[in-house]
């Protein structure tokens, strides 16, 4: 059978069993990871069975763990639970919660089950059974927003929150950073519903239909370009020298004011400040410039009106525990809740400008080792924020493609490292590699990126881990080098 077609087969038995509740009058309760794909997904479900005036509940926890240890009133209290965008737990133990009452939906996975298991087959919608690709065709928002047409097909207005989704998990891998797969087939949708519009060849800057030019260019942060992101002053001068005007008839002009040949000459402007910054000609700027995608329906002025901005908010709200401010504006809150979180965003981006400044302004935190860059947080970077430090510094075209690894101390003294790689197969073999020889550490996948490696160190063995790494690294490089 095709594997797209098992796959809308097993949507439509997860859909008759929710229909089959809802006819009961029972109760549902989706519980979500706090991550911007797990936030849009669960908004597509509660939507969803909201309109087939379910009684249903969602909630947001960052580990489905620590919901199931609230105590065993799951299944008195509901007939059906659907987790979202989580890590898997065995069969056996959610059963033991929930009473056979639950579906776990998660576009990556890490089985501890193995497919021939029945009841895993069952409960577990595992993407991979379909020949998919969880890591740029679909997410767990994706597949939600499937499970939601296949409901009614009337909820294919739902695409935008499934797009946003897309983002989150930083999907947009294809051609221009445009989406791909499943992901491009929803994004069509939304389109065609007068949605979403995308703008192909364009400048991906933050605010760029109402942000002033050079307050889009310093508010950017992916790529992270030092000495240019967060500097208004430094970005005004680039603007200024390459001859395009900053005001017209007194009025701060914005990215979609401007022509081509003006953008290009702003983008050849950063290309050329980032060579001189570096000291390094013909750095790539990978994604400064691609397919932007506009919500048509939200308003100007907001950073809900991108996509990738609106991705950006909910993700940073369920950063910070603020999970529920997400999830009310997924579900239409345009005034007092988006005013929170732009505030929660605003705070958590300052606290993030002041820990890369001290970072950067003290050269010995940061150095390389071949195809190895280590950071140095100790005292400057939290253990909650030191994953999202890694993945800008990432962004970054000094170290695009190289293997990050960066470190800070924990409360209770240990060091917590996390390690960054998009090459899928080097990750795999350095995670083997560490694990191999360094079994003492709590090592384990971020549970929602799938290019993570976060683990804690005891100080007696910092020596040996750091060995570990680069020797690990080392064997990936002389392997590839045979080849």
């Amino acid at each position: 059978m095709n594997p797209r077609k098992r796959l809308d087969d097993d949507l439509k038995s997860i859909s008759d069993d929710i229909r089959d509740v809802i006819r009961k009058d029972s109760k549902i309760l989706i519980l979500s990871s706090p991550s911007a794909d797990g936030i849009a997904a669960g908004s597509i479900v509660f939507q969803t069975l909201q309109r087939l005036n379910a009684k249903c509940v969602l909630r947001s926890r960052s580990a489905l763990t620590d919901s199931l240890r609230i105590g065993n009133s799951f299944s008195d209290e509901y007939d059906l639970c659907l987790l979202i965008d989580f890590e898997h737990e065995s069969v056996e133990k959610l059963d033991k919660h929930l009473q056979n009452k639950w579906f776990l939906i998660r576009h990556l996975t890490n089985e501890i089950a193995p497919d021939a298991n029945e009841a895993y087959k069952q409960r577990v919608l595992n993407i991979n059974r379909y020949e998919l690709n969880g890591l740029s065709e679909i997410t767990s928002g994706g597949i939600c927003y499937l499970l939601s047409v296949t409901l009614d097909t009337k909820n294919s207005d739902l695409s935008v929150l499934a797009v946003l989704s897309s983002f989150g998990e930083r999907q947009d891998r294809g051609e221009g950073r445009s989406l791909i797969g499943i992901n491009a087939e929803i994004a069509k949708v939304g389109e065609s519903q007068g949605l979403l519009r995308s703008q192909s060849e364009d400048l991906l800057m933050v605010g760029r239909e109402w942000r002033p030019i050079h307050e889009a260019i310093a508010l950017t942060r992916f790529p992270f370009l030092d000495g240019l992101t967060w500097n208004l002053q430094r970005a005004r001068s680039i603007v200024e020298n390459s001859g395009i005007k900053l005001k017209e008839n007194g009025k701060w002009r914005v990215f979609t004011d401007l022509v081509e040949q003006e953008k290009w000459s702003i983008y050849d402007g950063i290309a050329k400040f980032v060579a001189t910054n570096s000291g390094t000609e013909g750095l790539p700027l990978e994604g400064l410039r691609g397919i932007n995608y506009t919500l048509l329906k939200e308003d100007r002025g907001t950073p809900l009106r991108d996509a990738r901005e609106y991705s950006d908010l909910i993700g940073i709200c369920g950063k910070v525990q603020k999970s529920g401010i997400a999830i009310s504006i997924c579900l239409g809150d345009r005034f007092k809740m988006l005013a929170q979180a732009e505030e929660t965003v605003s705070r958590y981006l300052d606290n993030q400008r002041r820990s890369l400044s001290n970072i950067l302004a003290e050269k010995w935190r940061i150095w390389v080792d071949r195809e190895m860059v280590f950071m140095n947080g100790e005292g400057v970077v939290t253990e909650d924020a030191l994953v999202d430090i890694i993945i800008l510094l990432e962004s970054s075209p000094q170290f695009l493609h190289k293997i990050l690894v960066g470190r800070t101390v924990t409360q209770t003294g240990t060091y917590k490292y996390c390690c960054l790689m998009h090459d899928i197969p080097k990750y795999t073999e350095m995670a083997s590699a560490i694990s191999n020889c360094f079994s003492i550490y709590n090592s384990s996948p971020h549970p929602y990126d799938p290019y993570l490696l976060c683990c804690e160190v005891p100080p007696s063995e910092l020596e040996k881990f750091i060995t570990c790494l680069k020797a690990a690294s080392r064997t990936n490089e002389n392997a590839r080098n045979s080849r």
